[in-house]
């Protein structure tokens, strides 16, 4: 089956109106930009503290002082294989989501939910940890 160039380019060019259309971005007001800003603070503190304080501790509380180092680079270097596989996975989702949320909003919330599942059960899995 063979492509005609002409309609190919006329559909690419439908395509690019219909994306140049959507794309009205009224700028934000200071205080949502600030607002923003102390939220992704917020998002970075909770996981510097975690990645340099609460994960190590429970680390070691799980598997003792002798294997610390060796299950935690275990555990980083597995959560960037997934990461890698998964970013690209999430994004081409969310970009072709049409919800009335918008596209970026309901990914935002599922991966939410499920960090405040994760940290859960982060508490609940070691039972008692000294840091």
């Amino acid at each position: 089956m063979k492509l005609n160039t002409d309609e190919a380019r006329s559909s690419y060019e439908k395509l690019d109106e219909v994306e140049e259309e959507e794309v009205e971005v009224e700028p934000m007001s200071k205080i949502r930009v600030i607002l923003m800003n102390m939220t992704q603070f917020g998002v970075n503190f909770m996981v510097l503290l975690l990645c340099v304080e609460v994960i190590p501790a429970q680390v070691e509380a799980l598997v003792g002082s002798a294997a610390k180092g060796t299950c935690f680079g275990g555990m980083v270097a597995g959560g960037a294989v997934v990461t890698f596989f998964t970013s690209p996975v999430f994004g081409m989702i969310s970009d072709r989501l049409r919800l009335k949320m918008g596209r970026r909003r309901p990914v935002m919330i599922v991966g939410t939910i499920f960090l405040c599942i994760g940290l859960t059960g982060m508490a609940l899995s070691c039972g008692q940890v000294i840091v």
